[in-house]
């Protein structure tokens, strides 16, 4: 077999009818593509699509029926008035009711056939109206699928709506005239069978695998280099899935000579980046899931709190923002039955600055919000254009901002982090550091919240199930056993700054600002210490009474000694960590207090704690 099977989900409007003519015309027999036709149509009239497209096609047009099998080199069309699904090779057609007409019907079979088809899908956007398309798309890329739209210096779409919002979103692969459509189709098809090698590590040689690691650390490499972002620690099929995806878009056959192309080519590197961040994010994803976290975790997160308390949540890899805003609404609903309820806040991070720009801007489409209840919808949402927009409030409670999990200190004193469908990436050893982060970043009896293909059972001494089947665990706050936190990376060519020098006589703009840095951090940096290797304080900032107290008996400069008792676990595993060896720069970032340890020959010189 030279080539495996692709299900091609094409999406139609206004102006349609041309493209796909010229589409199935070009289409290739002997492909093994199966082809399924979705366009706007009138609900209350007979269709004679199928009998149109029929003409100008070599392979068997027929109108679909429900429970029909999908047979390669076949080409269906969806009959109007119903909603298309489809199970494994099977197409599922469900009525609309009559006082209801679906306005995203391209969306729900772009979906429907991501989640049947996988990697194997195909969304085709052509020419139409509106924004129909755009999220069947996400969801195509999501699965790992095939995306493209119609366009072209000789194919400019008739009513470019549809595919120009599909591009707008930063997800279409490939931008091609209608008649090109199925021989990249066929070549991507076959790449499937080339390529098949990256992903099968049983099959591979050894001289295969070293080669494939060696592309692989190159891949790595230059996004690390050119785009700031380290994947050495993604899953090797996960990522290498993605890899194989860009090569066959682009018909690259050897991963050798795509690194080599990735050196030199910015846009391509971006393009893989983008792949390589694609998660699969929706509101109230997995709603049985939420409904155990409102029910079990959400009023423990408010017990014994007021209005001068906090409720503190961390969202890491929140993407466009669904989740977080899920969590918000909850936390909202909540407060709402308290009298003196506390302060929400929701820290919801990720690498993608795309995706953190739409985060917090907001606005979502109809077809976004199908999973959001009506009651949620009118109390949380207000119309804009096509869609809605999260209210003010709701986004006043969450912050999105950029942050690298594995490479940037973790925030704390929370009570509840959650991190769903971004785990499954991480290979094992990179888990074996995540874990011990959230654990740390958790305050006392914090909770923690995953997806559904994710546990954290391999870390029982970290974490105790509340709800096993909905992935819901509570910090263990005496571990047995110390898990060191992960030591952010450091750039290349990176050396300790040296020793400032003394003003010199005659430097008075140097001595002036000197100066006001030093009256700026007395009065806005917070309170602070610095002890050195026995763990005696050297230095005192200003307002450190809230942290610390003389100690009874002898005077004593002691940090342990002179510090209060709730931060005194704290600060001695905070201790314990910087004092072991190290060969780079850590850091604890903290809600009350931070740790940094300046290192010189793998040896601690000072440790500064933050207040």
């Amino acid at each position: 077999m030279d080539s495996v099977r692709l299900f091609a989900a094409i999406g139609a409007s206004a102006g349609g009818i041309e493209p796909l003519r010229a589409l199935l015309h070009a289409a290739i027999p002997g492909s093994g593509i199966s082809y399924i036709v979705q366009m706007h149509l009138d609900p209350d009239r007979e269709s004679s699509l199928a009998e149109i497209l029929a003409r100008d096609c070599a392979l068997p047009v027929e109108t679909a029926q429900d429970g029909q099998t999908i047979l390669p080199d076949h080409v269906l069309v969806i009959p109007p008035g119903v909603t298309a699904d489809m199970q494994e090779d099977r197409l599922i057609l469900l009525p609309q009711a009559k006082t209801h007409r679906d306005l995203h019907q391209i969306d729900g079979l772009f979906s429907a056939v991501a989640l049947a088809a996988k990697e194997r899908a195909v969304g085709v956007v052509l020419s139409g109206f509106g924004t129909d398309g755009t999220l069947g798309i996400k969801a195509i890329k999501e699965h790992g699928g095939l995306t493209i739209a119609q366009g072209g210096v000789n194919d400019a779409p008739g009513y470019p709506d549809m595919p120009k919002s599909a591009i707008s979103g930063g997800l279409v692969d490939l931008v091609l005239p209608a008649k090109d459509i199925p021989a990249a189709l066929a070549a991507y098809a076959k790449g499937f069978q080339d390529l098949a090698l990256l992903t099968s590590e049983s099959s591979r040689q050894p001289a295969d695998a070293a080669r494939i690691m060696a592309a692989r650390r190159a891949i790595c490499d230059v996004l690390r280099r050119d785009l700031g972002h380290d994947f050495s620690g993604y899953k090797e099929s996960s990522f290498l899935r993605r890899v194989q995806r860009r090569m066959q878009v682009l018909q690259v056959g050897d991963i050798t000579d795509y690194a080599q192309k990735l050196s030199g080519d910015h846009e391509e590197a971006r393009q893989l980046l983008r792949d390589l961040l694609i998660n699969v994010t929706d509101f109230f994803r997995d709603k049985d899931a939420f409904a155990s976290l409102a029910e079990k975790i959400i009023p423990a997160l408010f017990k014994g709190k007021g209005a001068e308390d906090s409720v503190r949540i961390w969202v890491p890899g929140c993407a466009t923002g669904e989740e977080a805003y899920s969590i918000a609404m909850l936390l909202s609903e909540f407060a709402a039955g308290l009298r003196s309820p506390p302060r929400l806040q929701i820290f919801a991070t990720d690498i993608d600055e795309n995706a953190l720009q739409i985060a917090r801007a907001g606005h979502y489409t109809i077809a976004q919000l199908d999973a959001v209840p009506p009651e949620r919808l009118e109390r949380f949402f207000q119309r804009s254009g096509s869609g809605r927009v999260i209210t003010q409030a709701i986004r006043d409670i969450c912050t999105f901002s950029v942050h690298n999990l594995l490479r940037d200190p973790p925030f704390s004193k929370l009570d509840l982090v959650s991190c769903r469908n971004l785990l499954i990436y991480l290979d094992a050893e990179t888990q074996k550091e995540v874990f011990p982060l959230f654990h740390f970043a958790l305050r006392p009896s914090g909770f923690l919240f995953l997806g559904g293909a994710e546990s954290a059972g391999q870390f029982g001494d970290l974490f105790r199930p509340v709800d096993k089947q909905f992935r819901l665990y509570q910090r263990r706050d005496h571990a047995p056993r110390l898990h060191r936190l992960p030591m952010p990376s450091l750039p290349p060519g990176f050396r300790m700054p040296p020793r400032a020098l003394p003003p010199q006589p005659g430097d008075m703009g140097r001595a002036i600002r000197s100066s006001a840095d030093a009256a700026i951090l007395e009065r806005f940096a917070p309170a602070h210490v610095v002890i050195n290797q026995e763990g005696e304080i050297i230095h005192f900032s200003a307002h450190t009474g809230r942290f610390l107290e003389p100690a009874a008996g002898q005077p004593t400069r002691s940090l342990l000694a002179l510090a209060r008792r709730g931060l005194r676990l704290d600060l001695r595993t905070a201790m314990q960590e910087a004092g072991a060896p190290l060969n780079a720069v850590s850091k604890w970032h903290a809600d009350d207090w931070r740790a940094i340890d300046f290192v010189n020959d793998g040896h601690i010189q000072h440790l500064c704690i933050w207040g």
